[in-house]
Formats: structure tokens, sequence, C-alpha cells
């Protein structure tokens, strides 16, 4: 069977004759030329004795001729033998086995060992594929419990087992889901296994960005609505601020709805509305000024920026909304003022003079002050609008001339801006301003009109509270007097210049001062008398002073305090 050719001492009769045995039967080959093929024999030899002698002298062999049935039984092989690839080669893991009341294994694929992280050969050692497989206890005995009475019910839905953990060493290794086949009369099932490790981990990280995606959602400054087509489906807790209604009444209403009937160019808000969502489906996004109305009647305006995206190839409308009322105002106040000054160039050179506004015109191209108000040149200390524009005004970067031309640009180009600007006073301190641009044509002259608010104390108060943080935190944070002083210099150059800077302790035995930090441009001094020294009156009156170079030469005049070094 073998197809290796027998010699002829090796024949059933000659075995047969030789032993005195019984041999067979067994299967040989005879090659047929005619035919062209092997005829396949079942042989059986029987020895044949004379009464009282043990050795044979003859042998009656028969022979069935079982071609056909060899055939049929090397099919089947061959069918087996393309079975077992298959199934070693499937993607999945398959077995076939027993549950109850052992688990017991008949046939197992690569797959279904790798994909529970255990060898063949610990599977195939009776009902050891729980021990195998969970390494942990009190997990082990819930899934085997769980699959036992899923078996045990029947039901085919049952049988199917997600996103099952697989640890090692404590250590998730991956995940699988598993499912039984019961085979009709018969406790064997054929158990398939697949690895979900990449789907499980995507699911997650799908659920973590919506997470992470609805906290931004819902903590955004801006109201966000999700619109199907021209309907409100979701939106945010700002929105629900900025409308004034909850969210069961803006979800299901459309724009419109939400709106006064014509909005301030006189356009009808039904009509406008479908316009800009029709645009926007067709992949054009929308970015516009709206009015709205909030529940208790009143109007806001603010501004609207559309964007369409898909899921599922289903088109959905993201829209935020900017609530822009204060700055409709200051810009309402604006363009009142150049209607004012186009009507009368007298009046308007009145309201520009004495505005409480610092009021700066720009060239549009170059982005020099060609005017500037008594209020915005005051504001730096300057006597005039020339000496605005000889002295350098500008700072450091983000707050260089660069930024300035660059803001200058952007309100040629897109209209109206508004952000803080950082500014220094002749005596260099620190002042903060709230700046508004917008395009002006003055006397048929195309001009960037400035409006600036003084922010200084708000600004100065977030600082404040900042610096006032940091150094508390930094009491608890070091030991180190040195470091300590360091970090409060850093925090204090916020406020203040500290480029002469020095912390002193007074020692009541000694009545001196010793300063454990000092940076001084023109004097080193390490130690001094308390008694005559600014730090001594500081000390002495318990109160805090502000002086400048005219009262500490005044008070030396008058022999309050001495002058100690230059």
């Amino acid at each position: 069977e073998e197809g290796e050719k027998v010699p002829g001492d090796q024949h059933p009769a000659m075995t047969a004759m030789r032993t005195g045995k019984i041999t067979g039967p067994v299967v040989r080959g005879v090659f047929v030329p005619e035919r062209n093929e092997y005829v396949w024999l079942s042989i059986t030899a029987t020895p044949l004795f004379h009464p009282g002698e043990d050795k044979a002298f003859q042998v009656y062999s028969i022979f069935d001729d079982i071609t056909v049935f060899k055939k049929h039984q090397d099919k089947i092989k061959e069918q087996q033998q393309l079975i077992n690839t298959i199934i070693e080669r499937l993607p999945i893991g398959i077995a076939l086995n027993s549950v109850k009341p052992q688990v017991r294994f008949e046939v197992i694929n690569d797959n279904f060992a790798r994909f529970y992280g255990v060898s063949k050969e610990a599977l195939l050692q009776p009902d050891m594929f729980w021990d195998a497989v969970y390494e942990d206890e009190t997990f082990r005995e819930e899934i085997r419990s769980r699959v036992l009475s899923d078996m045990e019910s029947g039901d085919p839905e049952k049988m199917k087992w997600h996103d099952i953990p697989i640890t090692k060493e404590g250590h998730i290794v991956n995940y699988v889901s598993a499912q039984n086949i019961p085979l009709k009369d018969s406790d064997l099932v054929i158990s398939t296994v697949w690895d979900v490790t990449d789907q499980k981990l995507a699911k997650q990280a799908l659920k973590d960005s919506e997470t992470k995606y609805r906290t931004l959602f819902e903590t955004a400054n801006d109201a966000i609505i999700i619109m199907d087509a021209e309907t409100i489906i979701e939106c945010n807790k700002r929105t629900e601020e900025l409308y004034g209604r909850t969210k069961e009444q803006i979800i299901g209403r459309r724009p419109w709805e939400l709106s006064p009937e014509f909005q301030p160019d006189g356009s009808d808000s039904e009509k406008t509305a479908l316009d800009k969502i029709r645009t926007v489906l067709q992949g054009e996004k929308q970015f516009f000024e709206w009015r709205h109305v909030r529940g208790n009647g009143s109007l806001f305006d603010v501004e609207v920026s559309l964007n369409d995206y898909s899921i599922n190839d289903k088109p959905y409308i993201q829209a935020i909304i900017r609530d822009i009322t204060a700055r409709k105002k200051a810009e309402a106040e604006i363009l009142r003022a150049k209607k004012r000054a186009e009507e009368n160039e007298a009046r308007f050179k009145t309201l520009f003079d004495k505005s409480p506004l610092s009021i700066y015109i720009h060239d549009k191209d170059t982005g020099d002050i060609v005017d500037a108000n008594e209020q915005a040149y005051s504001s730096y200390g300057f006597a005039n609008v020339e000496e605005l524009r000889r002295h350098d005004i500008w700072l450091q970067p983000p707050y260089s001339v660069k930024e300035a031309k660059q803001w200058i640009n952007k309100t040629v180009q897109e209209g109206a801006q508004q952000f803080e600007w950082k500014n220094k006073h002749i005596s260099g301190e620190i002042f903060w301003e709230l700046v508004t641009l917008r395009p002006i044509k003055i006397n048929g002259v195309e001009r960037i009109l400035a409006a600036a608010i003084d922010i200084t104390d708000k600004k100065h108060k977030e600082i404040k509270e900042e610096v006032l943080y940091n150094i508390a935190n930094a009491t608890f944070l070091t030991n180190d007097i040195k470091e300590l002083t360091l970090i409060i210099k850093k925090q204090l150059s916020k406020l203040i210049d500290t480029t002469n800077f020095y912390i002193a302790l007074y020692d009541k035995d000694s009545g001196c001062l010793s300063a454990p930090y000092e940076s001084d441009e023109k004097d080193q001094i390490e130690t001094w008398p308390a008694k005559g020294s600014m730090t001594g009156l500081v000390v002495g009156k318990k109160k805090t002073f502000l002086v400048k170079k005219p009262e500490i030469l005044k008070l030396i005049s008058k022999g309050v305090i001495d002058q100690i070094g230059n």
C-alpha cells in the first residue's frame, strides 16, 4: 500500500507455509499491464498439515478483489486530508470536543490553541481546557459556569460569547469571541474562537474619542448645534445658556423658528436660513452674522459658522455660534460715530478728540498712525500725536509692530477684528487695552479705525491673582530661601520692573537689615542699619510705601531717611 515492491518470500502464502500460521488478510497491489492500473487484493493464506505433522505440506489462499473499495478508501483519505488542510488554514480557531462531563478534544487546529494562548498538547490533556486557558481562578469559574449554563439552555444564541479577555501573568494579552455548535444526537460540539483584540481596542478608542468629543462639546465656550438638514437634533449646554431655553425647547426646532421674522438687513429669516443650509450641504462652508431671539423675547447677535459632515453617508450640519452682542454694540457705536463724522467733520473731530476711548487712525497699507485723539497719545504719556508717532511704542512679540500690522492686514481682508493688546507707558508701566479694528473711509480715503478701552485693572487683577497663587504655591514646594526668592522675583516681574530688587531681613536685636538676595545695577550692600533707611521706615510705620525718585529725595532732604550707596 506504500508503493514498495514486495519480495516473493513475503507473499502471505510463503509466510503461512514457513510459519505454519494463518497469514492475513494482507492487502497487495498487482499491476495489470493490459489495463494499465493496479488491482488491489485482500489475501488470506491458511496452512494445511498431514495428520500428526506440524509442518505444512501446502497452503490454500483466498483472494478478494478490493480495488473499488480501495479507491473509495483513498478518495476518503484525500478528502480527509483536504478537510484537515482547510481546518488548519481557517482564519478562526476550530475544534471538535465534548463539554460535559469533561472537556475532551478530538480535533484542534493551530489557531484554536494560538488564540487561547496555550499549546495543543496542554489542551489534549483530559479536562485541562479551563485551567490551561484561564489563569485567574475566580474568572475561570465564572466563565466556566456561564458556558455550561448557556450550553444547557439549548439556545444557539446563548452559545456565543464576546470579548473574552485572555490573561497571562495578570495582564490581558488579547480578547477573543467564541461560539459552540452542538452536533445532533452527539455529546460533541464544534467549538470556534476568533481573535477580536483589534476590534475591541478600536471600539474602546472610539468610546474614548466619543467621551472626549462629548466633553469638548459640552464644555465649549461657543454654542454648538447639530442639524439633520434644517432640524436641530443636538445642542450643548452653552446653547441653552445663550438662547435662554432648555434643550427640549431647542431640539426639534429649525433655526428660523429661533429668529425674528426678518434679519437686520431686511432679509427673510426662513428663506435666508434655507439658502445657507442648501449651500453648506453642497460642500461650501458658511460664515455669517445672524440675529436670534431668546426665550424671553430679547434679541441677540451671533456669528455662525456652518460645516457639513457625514456619518454612514448621511449628511449633517454643525453650527458653531458665538455671541457678538457686545461687539455689535461697540461696532454700532463706531458706525454711529463714522456716520456723524461723514455728516459733520467738525462734530466728528470733537467726538474724536473728546472720546473717553483711545482712538487711532491707521494707514491701511503701512499700518502707520495717521492720527490719534488725546486719550490715545496721553495714555502713553505723550503730549501730542507727533510724539506718539516719533517714539517706538511697541513691545516684544506677540505685541510688536509686526503683529500690529498683521492685525491691520487681517482687518483689511476680513473686516472688523477685536483683541487684547499690551502697551508700555513712557514711565515703563504696562497697561492693557481691548482693541477693536474696522475699515473706515475718511474724506474718501480708506483707513483703519482703532478704538481701545483700557482694561489694565482687569488684566492686573488676573495677573496679580496668578502671581499670588504661584508665590503661595512656591512656599509649599521649596524649603530653599534662595530658590524661593528667585521664584518671588520672577513672579513679581509680571507686575513690576524687578531689575533692581532685594529682599531684606530685619534683625530686631542688632537693628540691622541684611539681604539674602540682592540684584542691583549700581550697589552691592549686604547689611545696613534699619534706622534711616526706606526699608526701616516700612518696618517702623508698619505700612506699604510706593515712592518714586522725587518723593525719595524729599524724604532725604527732610532727614526722614539717609541715602545709602548711589
